[in-house]
């Protein structure tokens, strides 16, 4: 760790070396105002004693408070995707496919896939088949098109875009996960919601479903 007085004075040094050579060949200006000596503060216990303060005072409390209201208030209601409600169907197929940058090794040094390979991520999965809901539970319609849904599909899961998490959990009585900075709805190319994921062969088909007011479709 560099001490903050060896700091100071190689940067007070390195500092009045570009003054000097900046000034090489101007003339001698003489002194402006009154000189002082360098008088450092250590910014840890400059850091240290604020704290105790804020302690005393009961000002440390409050800030905690308002802390652990805020993080709180976020996991129950992170930041919405943003996406917007269907106006029509719109069906499509997402392959979760790559193309591998190395090749792959057994524990034996054995290339299982070689470089180049394309590598389907349901080709590994043949009996895998996923029923996900994405919809934002801030619009009562969606919601109640996810209730109709999960009618069909008990084993889905619901994945908000936007809403409350708790109320979703206790509305629907089922277990709820959000799509945080929307990761999910951008890697599959969702763009309006409610949208059902499933599985169609060794792709995932997304429908984007326009619904009425009763969450029909």
């Amino acid at each position: 760790m560099i001490r903050a007085k060896w700091f100071t004075k190689r940067f007070t040094a390195a500092l009045m070396l570009g003054v000097l050579c900046e000034f090489s060949h101007a003339a001698n200006l003489g002194v402006v105002g009154e000189t002082f000596p360098v008088s450092e503060l250590s910014f840890m216990l400059l850091i240290e004693s604020r704290l105790n303060a804020l302690v005393k005072s009961g000002e440390m409390a409050a800030i905690e408070e308002q802390w652990v209201s805020r993080v709180s208030e976020h996991a129950n209601r992170p930041t919405s995707v943003g996406l917007r409600g269907a106006t029509k169907n719109n069906t499509y197929r997402y392959t979760p496919a790559i193309v591998l940058s190395q090749d792959i090794l057994d524990a034996d040094d054995h290339v299982l896939w070689a470089k180049g390979t394309r590598v389907n991520a349901l080709d590994r999965m043949p009996t895998y088949q996923p029923h996900w809901l994405l919809l934002d539970a801030d619009d009562v319609a969606q919601v109640r098109w996810a209730k109709r849904m999960l009618g069909h599909h008990l084993d889905a899961k619901v994945i908000l875009t936007g809403g409350e998490i708790g109320k979703m959990e206790r509305e629907l009585n089922h277990p709820i996960y959000f799509d945080q900075a929307g990761r999910i709805s951008h890697q599959l190319g969702i763009r309006r919601v409610p949208a059902l994921v499933s599985r169609e062969g060794n792709a995932l088909r997304i429908m984007e479903v326009a619904i009425g007011e009763d969450g029909s479709s």
